[in-house]
């Protein structure tokens, strides 16, 4: 309002033509919508700072329970398979989701259980 204020006092006093002034408005008007976002972008900054710091204060955090490392006893090397023989599964409700599954994972080999959301994997 003060913008528009003044560049119409202008006009009136012929400082300025109004063409000019109309042009100085449109050119503050593409200005604001950049500076609202400038402004924006710094708020999330500004907030995103301050997480980074409380997520460091607790990454930071030295734990109460430590290992005794004379109990912690290295594994040299892991060798066999495992294996699932007539395995079931039911839900409390009683639906059975698996029934008889036989299955051997031998060692260095992958095994991937894919399926849709909600599934059951």
């Amino acid at each position: 309002m003060i913008v528009l204020g003044y560049g119409g006092i202008q006009v009136i006093n012929a400082r300025i033509s109004l063409g000019e002034f109309v042009a100085f408005n449109a050119y503050l008007g593409m200005l604001i919508w950049p500076m609202m976002a400038v402004g924006r972008v710094i708020n999330v900054l500004q907030r995103g700072s301050a997480s980074m710091e409380r997520l460091n204060i607790l990454f930071n955090e030295r734990p109460e329970v430590y290992d005794d490392p004379a109990t912690v006893k290295p594994v040299e090397s892991l060798r066999g398979q495992i294996e699932f023989r007539n395995l079931n599964f039911s839900y409390p409700d009683g639906t059975q989701a698996l029934k008889n599954i036989n299955i051997k994972l031998k060692q260095g080999k992958t095994l991937a259980i894919i399926g849709r959301t909600g599934s059951g994997k």
